[in-house]
């Protein structure tokens, strides 16, 4: 396991935080997934740590299912969130699902700390704007 994970798992150990899995994979990187329950949603948090340990991505695989027809207009707010908040990139992958992607610098000495404050400002965008997403889809 890389030491940045290491770190990371640590830090989450220190502050008596769960995660689901941790594993090497097979092109160098470790990934750590981490499961969070908010108030209108869940989703997994997959924390991919690289080989060079100097960098990291956070990413939520399925946020929520795009209907086909909705498609254009999630997009456009996406656009908009992506404009106005600096952390994420909302996105919609090739199944129809809303994803987002942080990438960020972290080495061994601040493995720890960042991804943990990446996932907590995630949560605090999430919880801003998944009514708007939930609004397009059901208003």
């Amino acid at each position: 396991m890389l030491k940045t994970a290491e770190k990371f798992l640590a830090e989450m150990d220190r502050l008596g935080l769960k995660y689901k899995e941790a594993k090497d994979l097979p092109d160098g990187k470790t990934v750590v997934t981490v499961g969070w329950e908010r108030e209108m949603t869940q989703y997994d948090v997959s924390l991919f740590f690289f080989e060079d340990g100097k960098s990291l991505t956070l990413r939520i695989f399925r946020l929520f299912t795009v209907p086909v027809d909705k498609r254009l207009d999630i997009m456009e707010q996406m656009n908009t969130f992506n404009r106005d908040y600096r952390w994420v990139k909302f996105f919609v992958d090739k199944e129809n699902r809303a994803s987002l992607q942080i990438d960020a610098i972290a080495d061994e000495e601040t493995s720890g700390k960042i991804p943990l404050e990446l996932m907590l400002r995630t949560n605090t965008i999430i919880d801003s704007t998944y009514p708007a997403f939930m609004h397009i889809i059901w208003g």
